[in-house]
C-alpha cells in the first residue's frame, strides 16, 4: 500500500513538471512571435560609437538584456572584447513586424 502511494505521488509530480515545462516553452514561443521577423544589417562604426550605443539603437525591446545583445553582436562579429574602431563594419540583428 505504501509503495503504491509513493508511486502515485511520483507520477503526479512528474506530470506537474511536464505540464509546467510545456507551458514555459509555449510562452517563450509566443514572445518571439511578437517580436516579428528577425533581420540582419551592417553598421559602419562612427567616431564615438560603442557596442553599448549600437545595442541601444538596434536591440529588440523585450527580446533580451543589453548585455546579452552585446555578447551576441560580439559573437556574430568574432570580437574578442568590446573594442571597436571608426570605419569598422559590424553585423547586427533587429526585428521588424514588416516582412521584407
Amino acid at each position: 500500500m505504501r509503495g503504491r502511494k509513493l508511486c502515485f505521488i511520483i507520477i503526479v509530480l512528474m506530470a506537474c513538471v511536464l505540464l509546467c515545462s510545456g507551458m514555459i516553452s509555449i510562452a517563450k514561443e509566443d514572445s518571439s512571435d511578437e517580436l516579428g521577423y528577425k533581420y540582419y544589417t551592417g553598421v559602419q562604426i562612427q567616431a564615438g560609437d560603442t557596442l553599448w550605443t549600437i545595442a541601444q539603437e538596434y536591440m529588440p525591446e523585450g527580446a533580451c538584456t543589453i548585455h546579452e545583445y552585446i555578447e551576441e553582436i560580439k559573437r556574430m562579429n568574432h570580437l574578442k572584447d568590446d573594442t571597436i574602431y571608426e570605419g569598422q563594419r559590424l553585423t547586427v540583428y533587429y526585428y521588424s513586424q514588416e516582412y521584407k
